[in-house]
């Protein structure tokens, strides 16, 4: 198992929220990070990080 570091922005919380994902590849921590931000329409972007290095970062489109 891997551990990802996520940090969310979320519209209500004054600095992001952080959460781990323990998971076996970098594609599950993708599909993880994602339902993360768009199951709250609060949240406008998620980053995700393995050892302090950006993997994936994604942000919710205005429209």
């Amino acid at each position: 198992m891997r551990t990802f570091t996520c940090l969310t922005i979320d519209d209500r919380y004054p600095i992001p929220q952080l959460s781990f994902l323990l998971v076996s590849d970098e594609t599950r921590a993708r599909v993880l990070a994602r339902r993360t931000l768009f199951e709250d329409k609060h949240r406008h972007a998620v980053e995700v990080r393995e050892h302090g290095k950006l993997v994936f970062e994604e942000y919710r489109s205005e429209g």
